[in-house]
């Protein structure tokens, strides 16, 4: 009788321990952690192919690759099967070295680091942007940057695929510049701002959203 008692409880807690581990799943990477160095910042890329209850990605960053801190989220999507990009921009990073992890958060709490990787600084910046209003665009981007120089930058944008949606010349005075970028009639998607000046070169990652359909959402909030 107590072999049975001891047999059943055995079969309970694994039971339990089998149900626990069918709902803790960590994504899945199509693409790990990659990152690249523009003169604007640090662009920090990755890919997945299957989530099951991710939250967020928290960003981390480390100057001696042992003390990590928080530098911002990605909101994750949450239930997956199928590729997903995603896309953190490390603004006026002008560390000559810098480590960077993600820390990928389920909605239990739960979590999982990616690798590390390092980026080492080799431009020198004739110019940086120092500012943009937002990564979600509705109608109009606007980029501060300050130029060491003057010159003629050459504006593109690029869309999911590549290829080049619009491009301008843009006179650049020595000092503080503010460019807007109208694009209220872009369709949703991922765009690539491309920003040129002689031989440098800075490239920022947005989303446009739909602003009328996001003034419809808060209408009916």
């Amino acid at each position: 009788m107590g072999v049975t008692k001891n047999l059943t409880k055995v079969f309970l807690i694994g039971t339990i321990l089998l149900s626990a581990l069918s709902i803790r799943a960590e994504v899945t990477y199509l693409i790990s952690l990659k990152g690249q160095e523009f003169e604007m910042g640090n662009l920090l890329e990755w890919s997945t192919l299957q989530e099951f209850n991710s939250s967020f990605f928290m960003v981390e960053k480390s100057i001696d690759g042992i003390d990590f801190n928080e530098i911002g989220q990605v909101a994750a999507n949450g239930l997956l099967e199928g590729a997903k990009e995603y896309h953190f921009l490390d603004i006026g990073a002008n560390d000559e070295k810098a480590f960077y992890r993600l820390k990928e958060i389920e909605t239990d709490g739960s979590y999982s680091f990616s690798h590390t990787i390092l980026i080492k600084k080799q431009w020198k910046n004739n110019f940086s942007i120092v500012n943009i209003n937002t990564t979600e665009i509705k109608d109009q981007l606007n980029i501060t940057l300050q130029s060491q120089k003057e010159g003629n930058m050459d504006l593109v944008v690029l869309d999911e695929s590549g290829n080049i949606f619009a491009s301008k010349q843009i006179a650049i005075q020595k000092g503080v510049a503010n460019i807007p970028v109208e694009m209220q009639s872009y369709p949703e998607g991922i765009y690539r701002i491309g920003l040129t000046l002689e031989t440098e070169r800075e490239m920022l990652v947005l989303k446009k959203v739909d602003s009328f359909m996001n003034d419809l959402a808060k209408k009916d909030e």
